[in-house]
């Protein structure tokens, strides 16, 4: 029995044996037929691969770089952008954009497809392929297509226009434009993504253009007719021409302005710069405590007139400065002194109506009107002032030995100083409602300077002999 066990076992052993012998032989028969198969595509570009739809399966990188020249050659040439605008296309060809392919880039990105792959991932990729598709590298010359959308940007784009108002005889408003305003960095973008070195299909894109509303609208406008107030000051027994015409240049800034419900008007803003160029002349102006000459002398008056406006309108107050030295030509407590960059007067129209601010010059006056609605002339106000306190200059005398005796030069006039209140009463159809403070201002005094000439008549006689000697 013993004999026989080890006899079946010897041939058990053998049988493993064979058949493991057989399973070697067969995988590396099958490896082996991979090799070969993998081999075949070793210089080949692998099955299924394509450029821009081109199937190029099979064929060599030569083989492949002669496909593509033939099919791509000049056909790209003939491809147009197409940009849709509202009712009108604007076009570019492609040639314009000085095009370029890199063919063999291309292939050199297509025939290294799968070739980093094990021997049993090529294999597979081989047998089962599958469609893989690749875009030709192409570059172009993006500055023609920036030069197209600027072209088209400057014919498109159009600033929305205000609403005008006339007032005359009647109210006459001229209605509002709406603005058209193309998205340009949108349009370049989208055009950037869809440029590609496919043949057979233009490159099309519509435009994004945005409606541009006016600022201010007929509807808004249409709600003005009626006056709520006016105020003029005379300007001509103080000015000389060069003053008058500041006058004139700052009134024409304001006269037609319109106040939309909550904005804010600012002096400086609307008037700007008091320069040369903007038509200012120099004129006397207050500085300090002395009068001097300044370009632009003369607007505070506008702005006081203004100001005065704006006060019998009810509107809201929100910058305005008193003058070191009172003003002439309103009274104490009543003006309002600018300087661009430093003192401005603001006001906010806080009516729920627009504002039409009317200036003009004529006569020797300055004069502004404020209109609105209707429905806000039944409140009425009226300004008042108090000087509830004057306070008198000195004035000092200096001996000065460069004047003759009994001269005097004055160095700084003397002005009186005031304390004084300005208030509003507001009426209701008539019936008082209300009074408040406007202002508490002080205009402080100003010491005189006078210098008094002790020199000898004698003295003057004798330095004009010596000199002439």
């Amino acid at each position: 029995m013993g004999d026989r066990n080890n006899i079946n076992k010897n041939i058990n052993k053998k049988g493993i044996i064979i058949f493991l012998i057989m399973v070697v032989i067969a995988i590396t028969g099958f490896l082996t037929f991979e090799y070969s198969v993998v081999e075949k595509w070793n210089n080949l570009i692998y099955p299924g691969v394509k450029v821009e739809g081109v199937d190029l399966s099979g064929k060599t990188k030569e083989e492949a770089k002669a496909i593509l020249k033939q099919n791509q050659g000049n056909a790209i040439l003939n491809k147009k952008i197409n940009i849709k605008v509202q009712d009108k296309t604007y076009t570019l060809e492609y040639s314009k954009l000085n095009p370029v392919y890199y063919i063999d880039e291309t292939v050199n990105e297509v025939f290294s497809y799968g070739k980093n792959l094990s021997l049993f991932e090529k294999y597979s990729l081989i047998r089962g392929a599958k469609e893989k598709n690749f875009d030709i590298k192409f570059t172009y010359d993006k500055k023609p297509i920036s030069d197209l959308i600027a072209s088209i940007e400057k014919e498109v784009n159009k600033d929305a226009v205000n609403a005008k108002i006339k007032v005359g005889g009647s109210f006459s408003v001229t209605p509002d434009q709406k603005g058209t305003k193309l998205q340009t960095e949108a349009l370049e973008k989208e055009l950037i993504s869809k440029v590609n070195g496919k043949i057979g299909s233009d490159t099309n894109v519509e435009a994004t253009v945005d409606v541009l509303t006016a600022r201010i609208t007929s509807d808004m406008l249409s709600s003005i007719n009626a006056k709520i107030s006016t105020f003029s000051t005379n300007y001509s027994s103080i000015s000389a021409a060069a003053r008058a015409n500041n006058i004139a240049v700052a009134t024409r800034s304001v006269n037609e302005t319109i106040l939309l419900p909550g904005e804010t008007f600012s002096y400086n803003d609307v008037v700007g710069v008091r320069s040369i160029a903007r038509g200012y002349q120099e004129a006397p102006v207050i500085v300090g405590n002395k009068v001097e000459s300044g370009l632009g002398g003369g607007i505070c008056q506008v702005s006081t007139t203004l100001y005065n406006a704006v006060l019998r309108g009810n509107l809201k107050i929100t910058e305005r400065s008193h003058h070191t030295l009172p003003s002439h030509y309103v009274p104490l407590g009543m003006d309002a002194t600018v300087d661009y960059g430093n003192l401005d007067f603001k006001f906010t129209n806080s009516y729920s109506y627009p504002l039409y601010i009317q200036g003009s010059v004529a006569g020797g006056d300055v004069s502004f009107t404020i209109y609105s609605n209707s429905s806000l002339t039944s409140t009425t106000c009226t300004i008042t002032n108090e000087v509830y306190s004057t306070i008198q200059p000195t004035t000092s005398y200096v001996d000065d030995a460069t004047i003759l005796e009994g001269q005097t030069v004055v160095d700084q006039p003397a002005y009186v100083g005031y304390k004084v209140k300005v208030y509003k009463k507001i009426y209701n159809n008539g019936t008082f409602v209300n009074q408040e403070t406007v202002s508490n201002d002080y205009y402080k005094p100003v010491n005189g300077i006078i210098r008094k000439g002790t020199k000898k008549a004698d003295q003057a006689a004798q330095t004009t002999g010596t000199r002439a000697n």
